[in-house]
This record gives structure tokens, sequence and C-alpha cells, in this order.
């Protein structure tokens, strides 16, 4: 193994775990940085069961956000963001199967991937509230 990947892998260990580790464990002031999920997980197994549900809960936000564009978009405007969403799912899937390669075989490697699609998720589903928040006003679905 080269002392670039050890220290890649060293690295990521280090953000995976800030990633579960309870703030208050890290410092006394909340992080500003990435949000925090399944603090109170301990094994790997908890933690893929919390990344899970986590990301069960943002594919619905998701959904919820297409499902109101689809209303409030005209039909050309719908196909456009249909591409999109086509090509932005190929990439959350070869992005994360991509990050979590280098693990290949490891308990991280689930982990990892999982972390990916959730928190590639939830930027979608922000980005969209903000590209599309005129449309989304227009049509009455947020003030």
């Amino acid at each position: 193994m080269t002392h670039k990947i050890k220290q890649n892998r060293y690295a990521s260990w280090l953000v995976i775990a800030g990633l579960f580790w309870s703030p208050s464990a890290l410092a006394r002031e909340p992080p500003s940085g990435p949000q925090f999920f399944c603090e109170n997980a301990r094994a790997t197994y908890d933690i893929l069961d919390c990344l899970k549900a986590e990301l069960k809960k943002a594919d619905e936000k998701l959904r919820t956000i297409n499902r109101q564009l689809d209303n409030a978009l005209s039909k050309a405007e719908q196909d456009k963001l249909h591409k999109a969403n086509a090509s932005w799912l190929r990439y959350l899937e070869d992005n994360c199967d991509s990050e979590s390669f280098i693990y290949d075989g490891g308990t991280l490697e689930g982990v990892v991937y999982l972390y990916c699609k959730l928190d590639l998720t939830l930027k979608r589903t922000e980005r969209l509230r903000e590209a599309y928040r005129h449309p989304l006003r227009d049509a009455g679905i947020i003030k």
C-alpha cells in the first residue's frame, strides 16, 4: 500500500469518526461544518442502519420537492428537470461507488457509500429548492 493511500485512509477515518461522535466529544461548541448523523451509533451495523434510515428520509424529501416541481413547472420545464434528475442519479451512483471503492471489501465501504448518497441527496434537495424557489413561490407551494 502506498504512503498516499495510507494517508487518505487515515484522513478518511478521522472524517468518518467526526461524523459519528457527538459534537460535545469533539469540542465544547457545536460544529459549524458538516451535519452530524448517527451520533449514538457505536458499531458498524448501527451506523449502517442509521444511515439507511436517514437516507430514506432524505429520499422522501427529494421526491416531495420533485412532485412539487412537477405541479409548478410547465411541461417543457418538467422535461428538462427530469433529464437533469436522471443525469444526477447516474452521477450519484457513480460518484458514491467511486468514493467507497477505496474501502472495497472493508467495513467502511458501506458507511462511506451511504454517507455519500445521504450527503449528495440532501444537497440536491436544497439545490432544487434554491434554484426553483420562484416557480415554487408562484405556485403557492412555498412562501
